[in-house]
């Protein structure tokens, strides 16, 4: 269900308020493989039980297979998350890989399955005709993959590329980027952004280059990364498990998506539509930004961190049991 936006359909309308709900997984993922990581560390030692580590990737894949049809990068981005916080919380290299494993048996197999299901097709089914259903109310995303993957891997270089309208954003992007150079144009003077669709959005870091230059770009990855080591900061500090695992999985959480679009826009990764979390225009996209940066918060204010040891056991006395985990990771 929902409105068909750029050729996908990935939101819905709700009073009046345009809704990506690939955005509230995301969030819903880090917030549930938190609580059962917290649960099923060992009772003695560092570590988490397999239990946890099957039941984890299990609700990932549920996830993954909501948001597949509609966004790779998304699913994609989904995995990452959930290993790194599998790895925070404790376990084991060999395990990790086991996942990770299975993570990509299932992707290849459903991507194989996906491929053979639309070559099966007829190409009727893509004509024009009149008083059929116009070829914008169609959600089929394989062949817009397949488009992206063949030009990411083309041999041709970039600079000879026919700017058409399937590569625009891509070469408008690169544009932008080069014109930029070491230090920009400054902002307000960037030529590109008038005729780069989604300038404001999706390819928001291309014009940061343009503007900012290449030294700006990179000042504002690493204020990504402070963010993420200011998150391992407050972990390192905190007594419980769950506290370390909520508070870094909300800054894995945006700061990979951050390296994901900045990957997007330079080229480093397939083109795909991901935003730069607090700069890119959304709405869905700041209000879980903003749910995130709430929960950082309330862990840095309520969690006890280098208290005194009567502190550390009025919270241990006020969790429920199965939350009483020590910290699994002394960062």
């Amino acid at each position: 269900f929902g409105e068909i936006v750029n050729g996908a359909r990935r939101s819905f309308n709700l009073f009046g308020i345009t809704v990506q709900p690939s955005e509230f997984i995301k969030l819903s993922a880090v917030l549930v493989i938190a609580k059962i990581m917290a649960r099923a560390q060992k009772p003695k030692g560092v570590g988490v039980r397999n239990k946890g580590i099957i039941i984890s990737a299990c609700v990932v894949l549920v996830f993954g297979g909501v948001l597949f049809k509609q966004g790779l990068t998304n699913t994609i981005l989904l995995m990452a998350i959930s290993v790194a916080m599998m790895t925070i919380g404790g376990t084991e290299i060999k395990k990790l890989l086991i996942v990770l494993g299975v993570y990509g048996v299932l992707g290849v197999g459903m991507i194989a399955f996906k491929t053979i299901s639309e070559n099966g097709k007829t190409q009727t089914q893509t004509e024009q005709v009149a008083g059929l259903t116009d070829s914008r109310d169609k959600d089929e995303r394989h062949g817009t993959w397949k488009a992206r993957m063949d030009r990411y891997f083309s041999d041709v270089p970039k600079y000879e590329e026919e700017i058409t309208a399937t590569n625009r954003q891509e070469m408008y992007s690169y544009m932008a980027q080069a014109n930029g150079g070491l230090i920009g144009v400054f902002p307000g003077n960037s030529r590109e952004t008038a005729r780069l669709p989604l300038a404001f959005s999706d390819y928001i870091y291309a014009i940061i280059l343009e503007d900012l230059g290449f030294i700006g770009g990179f000042i504002l990855m690493m204020l990504y990364l402070g963010l993420l080591a200011r998150a391992g900061v407050i972990a390192r500090k905190c007594h419980r498990a769950f506290p370390v695992l909520l508070v870094m999985g909300m800054a894995v959480m945006i700061v990979l998506q951050a390296l994901f679009h900045m990957a997007i826009t330079t080229g480093t990764f397939p083109v795909s539509g991901q935003p730069l979390p607090l700069i890119s225009k959304g709405g869905t996209s700041i209000l879980v930004t903003s749910i995130a940066f709430g929960a950082m918060l309330s862990v840095s204010r309520t969690a006890v961190q280098n208290g005194t040891k009567q502190a550390v056991k009025e919270e241990l006395t006020s969790l429920p049991e199965d939350l009483r985990a020590n910290n699994p990771v002394h960062f």
